[in-house]
């Protein structure tokens, strides 16, 4: 995965002139590296889970913003949330080593329909 410090967006700076477009340039420039960094850690998650689940039991449905939606044999619940829970805990750690211990967290939810 690409380091989230190697992320570059490009302006067509002749437009700074004007401090609302600057700044907003300025908001972008954070975001897209927040939310590409985002997406890297949910596709690593997306996998780790799909590794670890039993696909007899269980089924990822989609992804929702910062949540990962499966599906589960009732008999299954518990411990397919066990994993998802650690494996996008293990992801966060993989791609922020440095990360004080107990900073990366997930919180699994159990539910028998979705909502948000």
């Amino acid at each position: 995965f690409p380091s989230h410090d190697t992320r570059r967006r490009q302006w067509d700076t002749s437009q700074f002139g004007d401090r609302g477009k600057y700044f907003g340039a300025m908001r972008q420039g954070a975001n897209s590296r927040i939310q590409g960094t985002a997406a890297d850690l949910m596709k690593l998650s997306f996998v780790r889970i799909a590794e670890r689940i039993d696909p007899k039991r269980a089924q990822i449905l989609m992804q929702v913003h910062d949540e990962i939606v499966l599906m589960a044999e009732e008999s299954y619940v518990e411990e397919c949330s066990a994993i998802v829970g650690r494996e996008m805990i293990k992801a966060g750690t993989i791609m922020f080593p440095d990360a004080p211990k107990g900073l990366i967290k997930a919180e699994p939810k159990v539910s028998t329909v979705y909502d948000k």
